[in-house]
């Protein structure tokens, strides 16, 4: 019983994340196509890890004082919403750039609201002896995601144009959604909530007295966030500057997956006698390293995302 139930969790993931993936690969071209500006096609992405700053805490708040499925359906849902808003600003004929920032704000603000509400429904759906399997598969999906997701997508925008991709990401939150209307509602046992500010002050300051939570938070915030423009820039180097095709630049990201997926498979056994703070300097330093390789080679540039993630 508990497995048939969690399928519907993971299926509802997969089917999100090859959506996450049109998204990724459909704004971007769509904005380069609209504006031909790199500025507003990085300016996108760095608005959308924005939520990713102001929200986490809040999400995780969320996941403990609510009820998962209901924060997940509804996330969905509104995320749907979002996702044809954005397609609504973007088909006008003159674009408006602080109603496709504010659109891309609100939609990029739902996954750090809900993610910490998926990351802990896994064990009320499933058994203790079953949690190691079902957490194997969610990452399975993940990795297998990150390699297949840029191809995938790449191969149906494609075909499909922009527009038409970002209406499928709709539909794959739609989807998403009406499956996680099969999960069981859970029992939900935890005390009444002190109050949403009151515990973002606790989690807040909690982090901030914690050294080494706090130097990671600071790390992984200015990783992730040279990540997000990176990933805009490189995708306007490859298609306007190098003249790749969209499906061509995919296979470049498809690359960079297969780098983050190997480095997963080997991670465990490479960092267990090392320390983590060495680990991620030297890891981080390596990607810059890389990045600058990108500008020096053309018709090698698939190699070198290899290293990228």
């Amino acid at each position: 019983m508990a497995q048939s139930v969690f399928r519907f969790l993971w299926l509802s993931f997969l089917i999100s994340s090859i959506g996450d993936w049109l998204y990724k690969l459909a704004l971007p071209v769509v904005i380069l196509q609209k504006t031909g500006s790199a500025y507003h096609a990085a300016t996108a992405f760095g608005v959308s890890f924005v939520p990713w700053i102001v929200f986490s805490l809040l999400g995780g708040v969320i996941a403990d004082d609510y009820v998962k499925k209901y924060v997940l359906i509804v996330g969905h849902f509104l995320a749907s919403g979002l996702a044809l808003l954005l397609l609504g600003v973007l088909w006008q004929r003159q674009l408006s750039y602080p109603l496709l920032y504010g659109a891309i704000f609100l939609l990029s603000s739902v996954d750090p609201l809900t993610h910490p509400s998926f990351q802990s429904f896994s064990p009320e759906l499933v058994t203790a002896n079953q949690l190691v399997a079902a957490n194997a598969t969610i990452q399975t999906i993940e990795n297998c995601i990150s390699v297949v997701g840029p191809l995938l997508g790449g191969a149906i925008i494609t075909l499909i144009g922009g527009y038409t991709g970002l209406m499928v990401d709709v539909g794959s939150f739609l989807i998403a959604a009406i499956l996680l209307c099969w999960l069981p509602n859970e029992h939900h046992t935890n005390p009444k909530p002190a109050g949403v500010f009151a515990e973002l002050r606790v989690g807040f300051t909690y982090t901030l007295k914690k050294q080494v939570i706090l130097s990671g938070s600071l790390m992984f915030f200015f990783t992730n966030f040279a990540l997000n423009m990176f990933e805009a820039n490189y995708m306007y180097y490859m298609i306007k500057q190098l003249g790749y095709s969209l499906f061509k630049t995919s296979i470049a990201m498809t690359i960079a997956g297969i780098g983050a997926l190997l480095g997963g498979l080997f991670a465990t056994k490479w960092l267990a006698n090392r320390k983590a703070g060495v680990v991620l300097t030297n890891s981080t330093m390596w990607a810059g390293g890389l990045t600058f390789l990108l500008l020096l080679v053309h018709q090698y540039i698939y190699w070198f995302s290899l290293g990228w993630n």
